[in-house]
């Protein structure tokens, strides 16, 4: 499962649809490999899913490879021209998740910040 996405043109101005789903919670007596957090973050910030479909898109978010959200993942776009720049920058305050064929994911942690 995932989160689906696209552009839609309205009057000339690009709008980005992005769908969010929040992971399911595991089945009793199976174990979550995710650290609980310190901070005080309530529920409130991790509904199910979120509406962005007004956000406006930047006029050259094309050129922008990076994606965080609000795990503190990134994920990088290995076919964007500024690729390079943006995985220098990941690889000196993140860790590497997956590295797959068009793109990087990374994940801020308080270690790697370090």
């Amino acid at each position: 499962e995932g989160g689906g996405g696209g552009t839609v043109q309205d009057g000339g101005k690009k709008k980005i649809t992005l769908r969010v789903v929040a992971p399911k919670a595991p089945a009793p007596g199976e174990e979550d490999d995710v650290p609980e957090s310190d901070d005080n973050e309530s529920d409130e910030d991790f509904e199910e899913e979120k509406d962005w479909t007004d956000l406006e898109a930047k006029i050259d978010h094309a050129h922008r490879p990076l994606y965080v959200g609000k795990d503190r993942h990134v994920i990088i776009e290995k076919f964007s021209p500024f690729f390079r720049f943006a995985e220098d920058f990941m690889i000196a305050i993140a860790e590497p998740v997956s590295r797959c064929e068009h793109m990087n994911e990374y994940e801020m942690t308080q270690h790697s910040l370090h």
